[in-house]
C-alpha cells in the first residue's frame, strides 16, 4: 500500500550497528524522559546531482528519542536511495524529494521518537498531522502527530526500516523583515481555501551604548536615537547614564617652595621696559603635581624699578617643556594691570585652563608697549636661592637680548580639580542632575531620552574629569505592514505592540497554480535602526505535495515558477526579475508536466544585473513548465562552494562555507563594493584580503579542499579614487573597526573610507596607528567620510572625544542650605551614634576606669583626656578641622551642620560635668531637639518622616519611656538628702566584749 500525503517523504528504517557518542541536546526545551541522538549519528546521504531540503545539520541536535539513543541512526536521503540504505528487503513508499531513514541495528524494541517541529516545518510550508510510514518488511503503519515543546512526536512500534510522509495545511511562519519572500507551488486549486494571515507585532532591539573617559564637566556629545520606539535601558525602564568622578581637590603649587626650599634673596625683572626703552618678557616654569583648573596666579612681586607707566601686561599659559623665546604662544588666560608696589599680586583670569599632574608648563610675561622715557621701569619677581638642575625662569628685551636662571620663581598656582553641580541634558528637553561628587565616586542617574534626542550637554563646576557611560537600548516596533499574495494586497495600518495579532483575510481565487508569493514589506528605516520585523502566521487548507522556498539569503536567490499553457506555444521564454544583482547561476533546471529535470545550458538563457530570460522548449495546449532557479550574488573563482548558515535578508551578512574543492587561489567577488566583508573562523591558517577595484573581491588564497570558514561585514564602504586597494580587518568591530591597508597594483591612489553607521553630529578621525598620527577628521552627518592614500599601514576609525569644553559654567553656590538627605543623614547617624557610644563607655566603666586594659602610656593619655574635657574638645575640633582644609578629608556639602550637630551632646555631657550635674534626662533631652532641628536644617522634615508613617508609633513610645525615665530620676534624686554622716564601729571578736 502506498502513501503519498505531501511532498516530503520520509523512510524510517531499522536493521541493526552505530556505536555510542556524545550526546547533543535540542535547542528547544527537551520533553519529559527523552534524550538527543548524538549529533555523529544524524548524517546524510545524497546521490550526485540531487538535492534534499533539510540537511544533517540542521537536525542536529534537533532529534530525540525516550530510548536506545545510542544506537539509533538518523540519515537524510532521498526517496529513491532509501531503498539502499535499508536493505533489499525494504519497500520505500510514496513519492517527494525526501526520505528520513531512522535504524538500529542492536534493539528491535520500539520507541518514541521526537523531531524539531521547526525545522520541519521550514522545509515543508506546513506542520503534518499524521504520520505514515513503511516497515522494511513491507507492513504499513501510521501514527498521529502529536506536538510538544516545540517537537513533533510520533511512535514506531519496532525497528527494521520505515518510511514517513507527511499531509496537513499548507502553513508559512516565522519572524521576517521587510523585502522578505516565501514561495511554494501548489498543484490543486480545488483542495485550497481561503488564505489567512496572523500579523504578530515584534519588538526589535539593538544595543547603542554611549561612552566617554576623562572628559571636562562642560562635554558635549552628539548621539542619534535610531528606531521607531522611545529607547530603553533593556528592562523596560528609561536609559541610564552612570557618572565617575576624577577629583584631584584643591591645592596650590608653588615652584619657589615645592621645588625650592622656600627661601630666597634673589630678584629677576619680569615685565616693564628698560633704560634703552626695550620692553620685557619672561616665562617662568611650573610642573604641578595635581590636576585640575586653574582660575588664577598669585606673584610675589621683590622689588620695583622706575614707576608705574600704566602699561598692561598680557599673561599666557603654554604646554611645553622648554622655553622657545616665544613669549606669546599658548593660552592666552589674562590682561594685567599691575600695582608698582612689592608683595603679593594676584592675576585673575580670563579663560581658566587645565594643568595635568606632571606635565611641564611655562606661564609667559609679555609687555607690549613702553613709555618711551629712557629709564627703566620694571616689576622684579623673587627667587629661590636654591638651583635647579635646569632653566626654570627665562628673561628677554625686544631687541634680543636675554637670559636663563635655573632658579625658581615665588608665583602660587591653586588648581581646583573638584566636580561639583554636575547635570546633563539631551539637546530635547529632558535632563538628570547628579550635584558634587568625591574623587572616584560613581552616580547613576535614568534620562528619559526620545528619538528626538541629539546631545549629551554635561555642565558643571570645577577642573575635575568625568567618565561616563549611557546604557541605551534602541527600539523598533512593527508598523504599517503589507503582504502581497500573487499581486493581491492585504495590508493593516498602524503598530502593532510587542505579541500583538491582527488577522487578516485574502480569497481563494488569489492562489494559483504552481508557484505563489508572498511578499513581505514594511517601511523603511534608517540604516542605524535595528531592522522592523513582524511575525508572519500564513495557511490555509491543501493536501497536495508542497515545496517551501525562502529568498532572503545573502548569497543566494531562489526561485520555483510554474506556468501551464493555454494554447501551442513556440519558443516560448520565462523572465525572472531577482531582488538584487546575480552575477551568475548556480542551477537553472526546467521540467515539463512532472517529468526528470533537465538543465538549461548557457547558451538557453541570458543574465542581464537582476534580469533572467531563459528559452523553454516548445510546448502543446495544457502542458504545464517548472522553472527552478538558484542565482548567485557573488561569483567564486577557483573553487566550489557550499552556503551551510545563509544569512536572510535584513541582517548583517553573516554566511557560513565549506570548500568541497578547488582549483587554485580561491576568491569571493561581490559586484558592488556597499560594505566591507571578510572572513573569520577559518579552519586554514594564512591571513585573508579584501581587494577594491570597482568589484569587491575576498582574497582566500590559503583555502584548500575541505576547508570552511564565515563571511561577515562591516559597515565600512572602502573606495580609492582611481586604481585598486586591499584591505585586511585587523578589529571587526561595527563602531570604531581597525583596518590594515596595502596599496594594489600600483601605489599612491587616493582612498575614501567611509563608516555607514557612524553617529550624526559626531567627530570621527582616521587613525594611523602604524605612525602614530590623525590622516583625517570629519563630523557625520549619517555617513562619515574620511581619506587618506594607499600607503601601507593600520588605520583606525575611531570617535574624536578630545574636544572637551573647558568653560567653568556657573560659579553660584550656596553657603548654608538645605542638603538632600541621602547625603547628609548618613554622616549624622554615624557621628552621633560615635558620641553615644564613647559616651556610654565612660559612664559604664567610670572615668578612673578609661585606658585600664591598655598600655600605660595609652593610659595615662586616655586619663589626662578624660579629666579635661574642654582640651580634649578643642583638640578635636582643631584637628577635624585641620584635616578638612588640607584638603585631606573630602567632605560633602552640609557638612558644618553636620559636625556642628555631633558636637552638641559632647559639649553637653562636658557642661554638665563642670557643673556637677550629670543628669541623662537632660544630657539626652538636648541631644534630641539638636538633632532634630539639625536634620530639619538639613532638609528632612523629620516631623513628617515620625508622624506620617509607623515611626510614629515608636517615637511615641520612647517618649513616654523617656518621662518615665526622667519622673523616676527625678524621685530618687528628691529623696537623697543633701548631706550624709558615715559612723564607722570598730567591733572586735573576743574577749570581754564577745
Amino acid at each position: 500500500m502506498t502513501r503519498n500525503a505531501l511532498a516530503l517523504t520520509f523512510v524510517l528504517v531499522v536493521s541493526l550497528v552505530a556505536g555510542p557518542l556524545a550526546l547533543a541536546g535540542p535547542t528547544a526545551a527537551t520533553p519529559q524522559g527523552f534524550v538527543g541522538v548524538p549529533d555523529g549519528q544524524i548524517t546524510q546521504d545524497v546521490p550526485s546531482g540531487e538535492s534534499i531540503p533539510l540537511s544533517a545539520s540542521d537536525l542536529q541536535g534537533n532529534v530525540l528519542i525516550d530510548s536506545h539513543a545510542d544506537s539509533t541512526e538518523v540519515i537524510l536521503t532521498t526517496p529513491s536511495r532509501a531503498d539502499e540504505i535499508m536493505g533489499s528487503d525494504s519497500n520505500v513508499l510514496g513519492s517527494g524529494e525526501m526520505a528520513i531513514v531512522i535504524r538500529d541495528n542492536q534493539h528491535d524494541a520500539g520507541r518514541e521518537i521526537a523531531i524539531d517541529a521547526g525545522q520541519l516545518r521550514t522545509a515543508l510550508g506546513h506542520s503534518p498531522e499524521m504520520i505514515y510510514g513503511t516497515h522494511s518488511s513491507g507492513e504499513t503503519w501510521q501514527s498521529p502527530a502529536a506536538y510538544e515543546d516545540g517537537y513533533l512526536r510520533f511512535s514506531l512500534d519496532h525497528f527494521s526500516s520505515n518510511t514517513v510522509t507527511f499531509s496537513g495545511e499548507v502553513s508559512i511562519s516565522g519572524t521576517y523583515a521587510d523585502s522578505s519572500q516565501v514561495s511554494y507551488d501548489l498543484t490543486d486549486l480545488d483542495a485550497a481555501s481561503d488564505p489567512v494571515v496572523n500579523l504578530t507585532g515584534k519588538t526589535n532591539t539593538e544595543w547603542d551604548n554611549v561612552s566617554a573617559t576623562a572628559v571636562g564637566v562642560n562635554h558635549t556629545s552628539s548621539i542619534s536615537v535610531a528606531g521607531n520606539n522611545p529607547p530603553t535601558n533593556g528592562s523596560g525602564g528609561d536609559p541610564q547614564i552612570k557618572v565617575t568622578a576624577n577629583v584631584g581637590g584643591a591645592s596650590t603649587y608653588n615652584p619657589f617652595h615645592d621645588e625650592g626650599d622656600g627661601s630666597g634673596s634673589y630678584k629677576y625683572q619680569f615685565m616693564g621696559d628698560d633704560a634703552n626703552d626695550d620692553t620685557r618678557d619672561s616665562g617662568m616654569q611650573i610642573n604641578p603635581s595635581t590636576s585640575g583648573e586653574v582660575t588664577e596666579i598669585t606673584v610675589h612681586v621683590g622689588g620695583t624699578m622706575g614707576s608705574d607707566y600704566g602699561g598692561n601686561v598680557d599673561v599666557y599659559i603654554s604646554q611645553e617643556a622648554t622655553q622657545d623665546g616665544d613669549f606669546t604662544d599658548g593660552t592666552k588666560v589674562a590682561t594685567w594691570d599691575p600695582t608698582w608696589s612689592t608683595g603679593a599680586q594676584t592675576i585673575t583670569f580670563d579663560t581658566p585652563v587645565n594643568v595635568e599632574n606632571g606635565t611641564t608648563y611655562w606661564i609667559q610675561f609679555h609687555t607690549p608697549t613702553s613709555d618711551n622715557d629712557g629709564t627703566a621701569d620694571a616689576l622684579q619677581i623673587e627667587a629661590s636661592d636654591e638651583q635647579a638642575s635646569e632653566v626654570w625662569f627665562e628673561r628677554y628685551l625686544s631687541d634680543g637680548g636675554g637670559f636663563t636662571h635655573d632658579r625658581y620663581a615665588n608665583v602660587d598656582v591653586p588648581i581646583d580639580g573638584s566636580v561639583d553641580g554636575l547635570s546633563v541634558s539631551d539637546g530635547d528637553g529632558n535632563s538628570a542632575t547628579f550635584g558634587d561628587f568625591t574623587d572616584g565616586e560613581t552616580k547613576t542617574r535614568a534620562l528619559n531620552l526620545s528619538t528626538a534626542t541629539s546631545s549629551l550637554d554635561f555642565q558643571g563646576k570645577g577642573g575635575g574629569t568625568i567618565d561616563y557611560t549611557l546604557v541605551l537600548q534602541e527600539h523598533t516596533k512593527t508598523e504599517d505592514v503589507g503582504v502581497e499574495l500573487n499581486g493581491n494586497w492585504l495590508n493593516h495600518t498602524g503598530t502593532l505592540a510587542d505579541g500583538e495579532t491582527a488577522s487578516l483575510s485574502g480569497d481563494a481565487s488569489w492562489l494559483q497554480s504552481g508557484t505563489n508569493r508572498v511578499n513581505v514589506s514594511m517601511p523603511s528605516l534608517s540604516a542605524d535602526a535595528p531592522p522592523m520585523q513582524v511575525g508572519l502566521d500564513y495557511s490555509h487548507d491543501a493536501s497536495d505535495d508542497l515545496t517551501v522556498e525562502y529568498t532572503g539569503e545573502k548569497f543566494t536567490e531562489r526561485y520555483n515558477v510554474s506556468k501551464q499553457y493555454a494554447s501551442d506555444r513556440q519558443n516560448p521564454t520565462l523572465t525572472i526579475p531577482f531582488a538584487d544583482t546575480a552575477v551568475a547561476m548556480r542551477d537553472l533546471e526546467y521540467r515539463v508536466n512532472g517529468g526528470t529535470w533537465q538543465t538549461l545550458t548557457t547558451a538557453d538563457y541570458s543574465l542581464d544585473n537582476t534580469t533572467l530570460t531563459a528559452q523553454l522548449p516548445d510546448v502543446s495546449a495544457g502542458d504545464e513548465i517548472t522553472v527552478r532557479a538558484n542565482a548567485s550574488k557573488v561569483a567564486v573563482e577557483n573553487a566550489e562552494i557550499t552556503v551551510t548558515d545563509p544569512t536572510a535578508v535584513g541582517e548583517r551578512l553573516d554566511t557560513a562555507i565549506d570548500i568541497p574543492s578547488t582549483s587554485g587561489d580561491v576568491a569571493i567577488t561581490w559586484p558592488d563594493n556597499s560594505r566591507l566583508r571578510y572572513a573569520y573562523n577559518e579552519t586554514y591558517e594564512g591571513a585573508d584580503a579584501y581587494h577594491v577595484d570597482g568589484s569587491a573581491t575576498l582574497q582566500l588564497p590559503n583555502a584548500g579542499q575541505g576547508d570552511s570558514l564565515r563571511v561577515s561585514s562591516l559597515p565600512v564602504q572602502v573606495a580609492p579614487q582611481s586604481g585598486d586597494v586591499t584591505i585586511s580587518v585587523v578589529e571587526p568591530t561595527t563602531t570604531e573597526p581597525v583596518l590594515s591597508v596595502e596599496s594594489g597594483s600600483q601605489s599612491g591612489d587616493e582612498v575614501s573610507f567611509t563608516h555607514l553607521e557612524a553617529t550624526d553630529g559626531a567627530k570621527y578621525i582616521l587613525y594611523s596607528q602604524t605612525n602614530d598620527v590623525v590622516r583625517d577628521s570629519g563630523t557625520a552627518n549619517s555617513p562619515v567620510t574620511l581619506v587618506d592614500d594607499d600607503s601601507a599601514e593600520v588605520l583606525a576609525i575611531l570617535l574624536d572625544d578630545s574636544g572637551a569644553s573647558s568653560s567653568s559654567g556657573d560659579d553660584s553656590s550656596a553657603t548654608l542650605a538645605p542638603v538632600p538627605a541621602s547625603d547628609s543623614f548618613p554622616w549624622l547617624l554615624i557621628l552621633g551614634a560615635a558620641g553615644v557610644i564613647v559616651l556610654g563607655v565612660v559612664v559604664w566603666r567610670g572615668p578612673d576606669d578609661v585606658g585600664g586594659s591598655v598600655a600605660s602610656t595609652s593610659a595615662g593619655v586616655a586619663a589626662w583626656l578624660q579629666s579635661h574635657p574642654f582640651a580634649t574638645a578643642v583638640l578635636a575640633v582643631v584637628g577635624g578641622l585641620g584635616l578638612i582644609v588640607s584638603g585631606l578629608i573630602a567632605v560633602p556639602s552640609g557638612t558644618g551642620v553636620v559636625l556642628l550637630v555631633s558636637m552638641v551632646p559632647l559639649g553637653t555631657w562636658v557642661a554638665l560635668r563642670r557643673w556637677g550635674d550629670q543628669s541623662l534626662v537632660v544630657w539626652a533631652g538636648v541631644t534630641l531637639i539638636a538633632l532634630v532641628l539639625g536634620l530639619q536644617l538639613l532638609g528632612t522634615d523629620v516631623v513628617a518622616l515620625i508622624f506620617d508613617s509607623q515611626a510614629g508609633i515608636i517615637a511615641t513610645i520612647g517618649l513616654i519611656g523617656l518621662a518615665y525615665y526622667a519622673l523616676k530620676t527625678y524621685q530618687t534624686e528628691a529623696g537623697t538628702p543633701d548631706s550624709q554622716t558615715t559612723v564607722e564601729f570598730d567591733l572586735e571578736s573576743g574577749g570581754d566584749g564577745s
